[in-house]
């Protein structure tokens, strides 16, 4: 066995069939757990890989678990469930893979004849999965999981049982849905779509606040705040989107959606991997839309190909809009989540790094071939390229390249801000998280030998007021002879450890994203 393959991140990414604790454990207390810290981490992320004979192809297709971490009185109690999902539910019927995911195609019924098998070949793949392996989402009293399908799970955020299903796209007219949405002030969420056509569009989606008292999906009351056509004929791929109190950027990245291959998914057996190309002779496009009115800007904001799922925030200064997220040059980390790959390789490096972009608003008078900002150290950040189009210049933050980047998005979210936390991104350092001082470009590093850390997630102290007065949570794998998984408490400001919450079972699936939900 080689090196490569004796990785953390393989084991990490190659367990087949992790079991659910849904009556919960309870966690030994190593050190300390602030007694401030009450109600739940939720996460979400795959869980099982291996379905009879069949096994998902993808880091991302695996069935969801659920899991929540229970905060009271520095006592910490795990729970975890598989979603029930008509992904889950009709693999564990057929004791096969059904439902397409994001790299695995559904598996037609072997027992229908030809003619049987075809049709139902092209209805199987024609479905969306309703596996919500991706994210969490809260609104008021309602909690729900999500992937980027339209198909919205509603979830009991203390028994982690489904409540109910919410196809927007029987409301809305959208396909796709980033895995990443946000909140306003007032609670309004929004989040960015894509709507499949001759002509696709991308469709930002307006969620309504809760109303005390009504329990009614949010997801219902689902409507179009903007829409934008396509700049080419395929739509791009999205995993999040910016917003600030001014505007809304959506980001165009050369990660197209080959529409053709998309509509003969069924019949070619592709995965919606397969039908995304990137395109390294195309530009990334900012499109910037006020949102006091959602109309777009006229200027058009430009940069390098590149590719990107995360965002980790955006601000206004100056007469500027400051763009942070972590880009790699193209999209092959989405090839190198494949789980023969990551058995055999390991998560190699692929250069993720923490860029800005600085796009400035005011751009009347300037020629094609002109200064249009040095908001950067007196750098040029954006050049006029032609009439009407601004080049935004990459600037690196810092040395160290993150992935899954959270920050104090309660009080930060769309404003200056000086911390992001991450998981370093990729190759042989991948088994540490940081938190990025973005103004001096410095990190700290928190890491234990043969332990496996996920997204860091922030939550502020009642009283806080610095960005960093606060802890970060992560969920820890451990392969360490006799180990077993933990959750780890980091003061946020010196980056190292109060307490870990140890769990009395074997293993932990790793999970994708999740929050910190209060009272819950």
């Amino acid at each position: 066995m080689t090196m490569a393959s004796e990785r953390l991140s393989t084991k990490a990414y190659s367990q087949m069939h992790i079991e659910e604790h849904p009556e919960g454990v309870q966690a030994t207390i190593k050190g300390t757990i602030p007694g401030w810290l009450k109600g739940s981490l939720l996460r979400t992320g795959p869980g099982r890989f291996e379905i009879g004979e069949s096994k998902y192809k993808h880091f991302f297709d695996g069935l969801a678990l659920l899991h929540r971490f229970t905060f009271d009185n520095g006592s910490v109690k795990y729970y975890s469930r598989y979603l029930d999902s008509d992904a889950y539910k009709a693999a564990m019927k057929e004791n096969r893979i059904v439902y397409t995911e994001f790299g695995t195609a559904g598996f037609p019924d072997p027992c229908l004849n030809i003619f049987s098998r075809a049709m139902s070949t092209f209805l199987t793949r024609l479905k969306f999965t309703d596996n919500a392996n991706v994210n969490w989402v809260r609104s008021g009293d309602q909690f729900y999981t999500i992937t980027e399908t339209p198909l919205i799970q509603k979830i009991d955020p203390v028994t982690l049982e489904k409540e109910e299903t919410v196809d927007i796209s029987k409301i809305i007219s959208v396909f796709t849905g980033t895995a990443h949405p946000h909140q306003s002030a007032d609670g309004t969420i929004y989040n960015l779509g894509v709507n499949f056509g001759a002509r696709s569009t991308y469709n930002l989606i307006k969620l309504p606040p809760p109303t005390e008292g009504n329990n009614e999906s949010i997801y219902k009351e689902a409507s179009i705040a903007l829409t934008i056509s396509t700049t080419d004929t395929y739509p791009s791929y999205s995993h999040s989107f910016f917003m600030t109190p001014n505007y809304f950027v959506l980001v165009e990245q050369p990660l197209y959606i080959n529409m053709i291959k998309l509509a003969s998914l069924a019949v070619m057996g592709y995965s919606f991997l397969d039908v995304l190309e990137f395109c390294p002779d195309k530009p990334t496009r900012f499109h910037v839309v006020r949102r006091s009115d959602t109309v777009p800007v006229a200027t058009k904001y430009i940069t390098e190909a590149q590719f990107f799922f995360h965002q980790i925030n955006a601000f206004e200064k100056e007469g500027h809009i400051v763009i942070d997220m972590c880009s790699y040059k193209d999209n092959e980390i989405m090839k190198r989540l494949y789980l023969k790959t990551l058995e055999e390789e390991g998560l190699v490096d692929v250069g993720v790094q923490c860029k800005r972009y600085y796009l400035p608003i005011d751009v009347e008078g300037f020629q094609p071939g002109d200064t249009v900002s040095t908001l950067h150290k007196n750098e040029t950040t954006a050049y006029m390229e032609s009439e009407g189009t601004i080049f935004c210049k990459p600037f690196v933050l810092c040395d160290v390249g993150i992935e899954l980047p959270r920050i104090n998005y309660e009080k930060y979210n769309g404003q200056p801000y000086q911390y992001v936390y991450g998981v370093l991104g990729t190759g042989e350092h991948d088994n540490r998280i940081a938190k990025i001082d973005v103004e001096a470009g410095t990190s700290k590093i928190w890491y234990e030998d043969g332990c496996y850390p996920s997204e860091p997630v922030f939550i502020g102290t009642p009283e806080g007021q610095e960005e960093d007065d606060g802890v970060v949570l992560s969920t820890v794998l451990n392969f360490n002879e006799g180990g077993s998984p933990f959750l780890v408490v980091l003061d946020a400001k010196t980056f190292t450890e109060l307490g870990r919450a140890e769990l009395p079972i074997k293993d932990m699936a790793y999970a994708i994203h999740g929050f910190f939900a209060e009272g819950i």
